[in-house]
């Protein structure tokens, strides 16, 4: 059994993006569009989404759950000990009371939750991150963790298909011994 499993929120167990759209009552990003190509297309840049969607606690609770949020959570539980771990940004308060009420409104609030920008800090031996963030996996890669660079929708696969991705590549590291960090999903190429 593995140690502990960190999961990231945003993109992994909430549908950020698809947030956003409801925030601006725009139509819904397209399965494989970039979000930053969708965000010029609708007038928008990430620093004005953020500004005005950080300390807006009706944003951050009524983000939608992704569709197989919760078999990646049960799958993660038959591995190891599996925590939520999301940043927040440079301010806690509202954006943490937000999501842990979120966690709790969508039947995860057992698992323990710690906010925290600089996910690298927990990092160590048979500690696992899962996370749609390549800048995030590389530096937990880096401080001695395994790293799972989970593929969204921009990689041009659904949800349920990541998740499926994701538990078989855990399940391969646990029973292989070799020092495997990083994994990206098969393109087929």
């Amino acid at each position: 059994m593995l140690s502990q499993l960190y999961v990231d929120m945003d993109q992994v167990l909430v549908n950020w993006e698809r947030g956003v759209s409801d925030f601006y009552d725009l139509i819904p990003i397209e399965h494989g569009e970039q979000f930053d190509e969708y965000l010029a297309n609708n007038r928008l840049d990430m620093g004005r989404v953020w500004q005005e969607v950080a300390d807006s606690e009706k944003f951050w609770t009524a983000l939608p759950l992704l569709p197989a949020a919760k078999k990646l959570v049960n799958g993660l539980q038959r591995l190891g000990r599996v925590i939520i771990l999301s940043s927040c940004g440079d301010t806690i308060g509202i954006r943490a009371k937000a999501k842990e009420d979120w966690l709790i409104k969508h039947g995860f609030g057992q698992l323990l939750f710690i906010p925290l920008q600089d996910k690298e800090l927990l990092s160590g031996k048979n500690r696992y991150l899962i996370d749609d963030r390549d800048d995030n996996v590389t530096k937990w890669v880096d401080a001695g963790g395994v790293g799972i660079l989970f593929p969204t929708t921009k990689d041009g696969v659904t949800h349920a298909e990541s998740v499926k991705w994701t538990l078989e590549r855990i399940r391969a590291k646990e029973s292989n011994e070799k020092k495997l960090h990083r994994y990206l999903p098969d393109t087929g190429e």
